[in-house]
């Protein structure tokens, strides 16, 4: 079960470091592969794995096919203990432009004791147009 778990962790770093590698030659990468190694390591128990999987999903936003992991990140951000990781899950979230995402967070926002949360949040929402712009802050005149 050991070698299993880090044959996978194997895998997955290795499709994650060829991301990085590539830059601006997006026409040659295959994006199904790298989005199913990506879900393989949120998936993961390995924090570290999932904290490089998060942050590629929000480098390559809009590349990735991310409809599999949403629940995933969902769980991330409500029950992880770390606060970064949990900071981390939201914006990533954010990055998926997923609308089940979006409905979650708004009716999460009447339950989340932390200040700092309940503003990511808001901001996100009114982002994506779930909630208005604030009078203070339009700037359509």
């Amino acid at each position: 079960m050991r070698m299993l778990r880090n044959a996978l962790l194997a895998t997955v770093l290795t499709g994650l470091m060829n991301v990085g590698q590539l830059g601006a030659a997006t026409t040659t990468i295959n994006w199904p592969l790298i989005s199913q190694n990506i879900c393989n390591a949120i998936k993961s128990d390995n924090d570290g794995l999932r904290q490089s999987a998060m942050q590629r999903i929000i480098q390559y936003e809009g590349l990735l096919d991310v409809s599999d992991m949403v629940f995933d990140l969902v769980s991330i951000f409500r029950d992880h203990d770390d606060v970064r990781m949990r900071q981390l899950a939201l914006i990533a979230l954010y990055k998926t432009h997923d609308s089940w995402a979006m409905g979650f967070l708004k009716r999460r926002l009447a339950f989340e004791d932390s200040p700092k949360f309940r503003y990511l949040i808001t901001a996100i929402l009114i982002d994506t147009g779930e909630l208005p712009k604030p009078a203070s802050i339009r700037t359509d005149g």
